[in-house]
């Protein structure tokens, strides 16, 4: 696809990334004369840190399909709109990001215009508070997790994970529903203040973050475990020695090649 119009680094210049485009639209995200699929700042977003920091940053351009589909040259996309950025959560409870309003022509600092849609499901705000900081909390707790499952090797050992991670999901959304709950009846809660309903919510989320790092020292312990380590270990021996034999069986006919080659011009 060729995108035409739009920031001068982006007009006519061939787009071939697929996860940016739907059917009629394609979503590139823009900072300054840096250009990525948005796929990849959504990938980015583990925390409310940075997730401020890049929607403080970064647009995202708008380009809709112009004219029919072509089967031999590029289709065509021209310039719609530039947006902001906006964060929110998705369907497993994870920060995620989408177009916002349109972006201010000569505004450089994003900061003072991006915020989420008024109402809008999943949506939270940036601000900081009691709620926020609980909401954080869920969200490094479930990265810890992730992370480490994704140091497992694929086999017995990634699949035991799968139910787990799915548990974990299900925590993550359940105490940011119960964090937006909170900030809604008790937007100024602090520890110690009277609302038995604020408190309850508390401690949910507490317990929920903690049930997370419980399952953070399973996962640890899965990864030592002395007999599918051994046979994780031994089966990847077992694929080197394997490939060494090979290179040095390869090494040894080269070698009876060369002096068969020199015995032959001799």
């Amino acid at each position: 696809m060729r995108l035409i119009g739009g920031p001068r680094h982006l007009d006519g210049r061939l787009w071939s990334d697929p996860s940016s485009a739907t059917a009629d639209r394609v979503l590139v995200a823009v900072h300054q004369s840096r250009a990525c699929p948005l796929e990849e700042l959504r990938a980015q977003c583990t925390d409310r840190e940075t997730i401020r920091a890049i929607t403080s940053r970064w647009q995202v351009a708008a380009y809709v399909r112009s004219g029919r589909r072509r089967r031999v040259r590029a289709d065509l996309f021209r310039y719609e709109a530039t947006f902001t950025l906006v964060p929110f959560r998705d369907h497993r409870g994870r920060w995620s990001l989408r177009p916002g309003p349109a972006a201010l022509p000569g505004v450089t600092d994003l900061s003072a215009v991006v915020a989420p849609a008024a109402g809008a499901a999943g949506a939270a705000t940036l601000d900081t508070d009691v709620w926020t900081y609980l909401e954080d909390g869920v969200d490094r707790a479930a990265e810890r997790f992730r992370r480490i499952a994704g140091l497992l090797p694929d086999g017995p050992l990634s699949e035991r994970t799968q139910t787990t991670q799915a548990a974990v999901d299900a925590s993550v959304r359940d105490a940011t529903r119960l964090c937006q709950v909170g900030a809604s009846i008790a937007p100024d809660w602090q520890p110690g203040s009277a609302g038995d309903a604020a408190a309850a919510i508390v401690a949910r989320v507490t317990a929920l973050i903690g049930t997370v790092d419980e399952a953070i020292v399973e996962l640890v312990r899965l990864h030592l475990a002395v007999e599918d380590i051994d046979e994780v270990a031994g089966e990847t021996l077992g694929l080197l020695v394997e490939a060494v034999q090979e290179l040095a069986e390869s090494h040894q006919r080269g070698d009876q090649d060369d002096v068969r080659n020199n015995r032959d011009r001799h």
